[in-house]
């Protein structure tokens, strides 16, 4: 499973603010520190019981919302600036 690829395509079609990167970074630190600190939880390999097959199509579904969400993001923005989409 190749999901460094993956996940550098999925974020290629994310545009994000620096605020929303920080509070990105922020709550994925406090999430890996609270599993990592927790003595069930950290010895579960979520990554381990997932197929290539099923990443892919979790991965084809989230890009799809990524691309739907840019698009009313943008909308909005256009919308505000008085600019139709």
């Amino acid at each position: 499973m190749n999901i460094p690829t993956y996940f550098a395509r999925f974020l290629k079609e994310i545009r994000l603010t620096s605020n929303q990167v920080n509070d990105l970074i922020k709550g994925h630190t406090t999430l890996r520190n609270r599993l990592e600190e927790d003595e069930e939880m950290s010895k579960i390999d979520v990554m381990g019981r997932v197929t290539d097959e099923e990443y892919d199509e979790f991965y084809k579904l989230i890009q799809e919302a990524a691309i739907i969400a840019r698009k009313a993001i943008d909308a909005d923005h256009s919308k505000r600036r008085g600019v139709l989409v």
